[in-house]
């Protein structure tokens, strides 16, 4: 009798928490979806701590932020949605070996799926760099919302760096920590599950490199083309999930996400003291592919040019400050010297290791005039302030 009671807890709590990322499927899957499954990927593994406003305020995590208005949205939804998030800690306050589990939630219409009796599923740690674990994800969302149209969100750090420094561990804590858009792109192949949207709320994602390789799997991508400042009562805005309906198309669906994804990044005051006004891109993928050749061929005449002549393609390169205009804006606001000193320290160290370019002005530099106007029409740039002046699609010298 002691071995069937224990067999059966051991039964339920690995039904429950499983080692590998296999969700199961709900009680009752939904009959009558909503038309767009919006599929969110919150990678909390690496720093998501940040001020709840600014200097001196309370320390907030950002990922259970950002879920907990997430759930909230969602029932205010006429949409499906899959919300996968894992969390890690690491902070002086916090142990970064230590787990916080795994969840996922899913909605249709605004109302919870129900897996047994609970409105989630609780997972053990997941490793999230591996190519199995995104593919099930978007695997198990299609099963679950079938002949839907599906747009994935990854929210968490930019994992562009490890393209070129794959020693980097800020992607995923729980493994080796490097993460290259050859795993990204392999994962979304696996699945076989064709992406309306791919939105990266996440810093400096707006790669020339990641909409080469997106192509054949999505039809728009959104995204950054510089870093983010962001603290506790900004962050990114997930507002659009109120403005989804079924009439609505793809392209319509990607304006809205483009426009609204950083829309909490207007407000320029000194309690908000790492926001940053930041653009955000939307870039057609359909477009993308027709110039596919030519692009790729550019690319790499680019690369060349720029590295035989750093000093020449300097007003090219992306930097955090972007202009000189962004620290006059905030000194006319009345930001303190100590406050700009701190600003100007840590763009100053983004920029120290930044092999960023914009792929537009550098074309254009290179007399490439033909194509870099065929690009313009592939990217939409929503701009919330005054003095980012990029074209909003970057390639860098050091991707590989």
């Amino acid at each position: 009798m002691k071995e069937l009671i224990i067999a059966f807890i051991f039964t339920i709590s690995t039904a429950i928490a499983q080692d590998d990322f296999i969700p199961r499927k709900p009680s009752v899957i939904p009959s009558r979806p909503a038309k767009n499954t919006m599929i969110f990927w919150v990678n909390g593994d690496a720093d998501r701590f940040r001020n709840e406003e600014g200097s001196g305020s309370k320390i907030v995590r950002l990922d259970v932020l950002d879920v907990d208005r997430i759930k909230q949205l969602s029932q205010k939804c006429n949409c499906n949605i899959v919300l996968f998030h894992d969390q890690r800690g690491t902070n002086r306050w916090f142990n970064r070996s230590k787990h916080f589990s795994t969840f996922l939630y899913s909605y249709s219409k605004g109302k919870p799926v129900k897996f047994g009796n609970k409105n989630y599923l609780q997972f053990n740690e997941v490793d999230q760099s591996k190519r199995s674990f995104l593919a099930t994800l978007l695997k198990f969302s299609q099963d679950l919302f079938p002949g839907t149209s599906y747009h994935l969100i990854y929210r968490g750090h930019s994992f562009a760096t490890d393209l070129t420094h794959p020693e980097s561990v800020s992607f995923d804590r729980s493994s080796s920590g490097s993460y290259h858009i050859k795993d990204f792109i392999a994962s979304i192949k696996e699945s076989k599950v064709r992406l309306s949207t791919v939105t990266f709320a996440a810093c400096s994602m707006a790669y020339v490199e990641m909409a080469l390789a997106l192509t054949p799997f999505a039809n728009y991508m959104i995204a950054s083309q510089i870093n983010i400042h962001e603290t506790g009562i900004t962050g990114f805005s997930f507002e659009y999930l109120t403005k989804l309906n079924d009439q609505m198309s793809e392209e319509a669906i990607a304006h809205v996400l483009a426009k609204t994804m950083l829309e909490r990044f207007r407000t320029v005051k000194e309690k908000e003291l790492f926001l940053r006004e930041t653009p955000a891109v939307m870039i057609d993928l359909n477009k993308i592919s027709v110039l596919k050749d030519d692009i790729s061929f550019a690319r790499i005449y680019a690369v060349e040019a720029v590295k035989n002549s750093r000093e020449d393609f300097a007003p090219e390169l992306i930097t955090a400050k972007t202009s000189e205009r962004y620290m006059n804006l905030r000194k006319s606001e009345g930001i303190s010297d100590i406050v700009l000193n701190v600003l100007k320290d840590k763009m100053q160290s983004a920029d120290d290791n930044t092999t960023s370019y914009d792929f537009i002005e550098v074309l254009q530099k290179l007399g490439w005039d033909d194509l870099a106007e065929n690009l313009k029409g592939s990217v939409v740039l929503y701009d919330y302030s005054d003095f980012t002046h990029k074209s909003g699609i970057s390639f860098d010298i050091g991707f590989n």
